[in-house]
């Protein structure tokens, strides 16, 4: 419980992921997801969400519902806040580039 309290430091009042203490990012080797860029704090985010699940399914399983409770909601804040900020509209992916520069390979439109 104390991790993903802990976490809760790193997200700003919107509950966007800020890496106040400028730690390394690494979502992924991709190009763009090692380094300080905006796929990674988005990737970082959805980590976040990720954490944030699992562990109010742990706490559940624990017998802890109102702790589960409280990190599931916080989950969805989390998630929310990342598609309001960064969702694109035209590819409805929350990273601008993903259909073109990750997915499509030699000869694929």
């Amino acid at each position: 419980m104390s991790l993903l309290e802990g976490m809760d430091a790193n997200l700003d009042s919107s509950n966007i992921f800020t890496n106040p203490k400028h730690a390394w990012m690494f979502v992924d080797w991709s190009p763009g997801m090692s380094t300080y860029t905006k796929d990674a704090r988005i990737g970082t985010q959805m980590q976040y969400v990720r954490a944030y699940v699992a562990g109010s399914k742990l706490l559940a399983e624990l017998g802890d519902a109102a702790t589960s409770a409280k990190f599931a909601a916080h989950a969805k804040r989390v998630a929310d806040a990342a598609i309001a900020s960064y969702k694109n509209p035209k590819t409805q992916t929350l990273r601008e580039h993903l259909a073109s520069q990750y997915t499509r390979g030699p000869g694929i439109g």
